[in-house]
């Protein structure tokens, strides 16, 4: 008689964040390229019936994850109108390294619309954002002139049964309008999260993704992602 070795839900935990620090290890490792790490924190908070307040907290590294590149504050409000549909605008402080030793502030607006959409255990979404950002420290006329990007962000993502922890690809696509020249693809972003999430309140992350530039030269950074988000509500 064969017996079932049943595996328990801390031990599927285990082993799904093993695979995706191995996988992580291994892709920074192949392409012997810079990686970062970016740790975030956020708290949301419904004030009425769908519409709820956002903060976060982010801090990003570079150079084989031994530098700070920039930290971040997040803020805004979102309204979820129905089951498919909610939109909301928001507005992030950043200080971000130009010098060795100094970092300056950016200043960015942005409002996007969620779309999703359930189909069997998968969850399709789309988010269209719209961002607007100004560098009023910046010594070269262009860069000091502010930024407008279009971002086009889709994701898959499998509810497993009976299980807390849930998977999810992505694809995002940068389009930047420039005030002197056309419409452009600047950017793109790529990769894969495994959410857990522990009761209502609190939902840690863990991710692997890869922030590709595409102009003027085609560059990569690979990147681990730590999350942990509070919900009051």
């Amino acid at each position: 008689m064969i017996r079932k070795t049943r595996i328990s839900l801390s031990d599927k935990f285990k082993v799904y964040f093993a695979l995706l620090f191995l996988m992580t290890v291994s892709a920074v490792n192949a392409q012997d390229r810079d990686f970062g790490i970016w740790y975030s924190v956020s708290a949301r908070y419904e004030i009425v019936k769908n519409l709820r307040v956002d903060i976060s907290e982010e801090l990003r590294t570079a150079s084989k994850a031994s530098e700070v590149d920039q930290y971040f504050t997040d803020a805004g409000l979102s309204y979820k109108l129905n089951d498919y549909i909610s939109f909301g605008g928001y507005y992030r402080y950043i200080r971000k390294r130009e010098t060795k030793d100094d970092f300056y502030a950016r200043n960015r607006f942005y409002g996007e619309i969620d779309l999703t959409y359930p189909f069997n255990r998968f969850e399709l979404s789309y988010r269209f954002r719209v961002q607007r950002q100004t560098n009023k420290y910046a010594d070269d006329v262009e860069e000091k002139a502010p930024r407008l990007y279009n971002r086009h962000k889709f994701e898959i993502e499998y509810n497993i049964p009976n299980f807390k922890l849930t998977p999810s690809v992505f694809y995002e696509r940068f389009y930047r309008l420039k005030y002197i020249s056309s419409y452009f693809s600047d950017s793109e972003r790529y990769g894969i999260e495994l959410n857990y999430k522990f009761n209502k309140k609190h939902l840690a992350g863990v991710g692997f993704l890869v922030d590709k530039d595409l102009h003027p030269n085609v560059d990569y950074l690979n990147v681990l992602t730590l999350s942990y988000r509070y919900s009051f509500n």
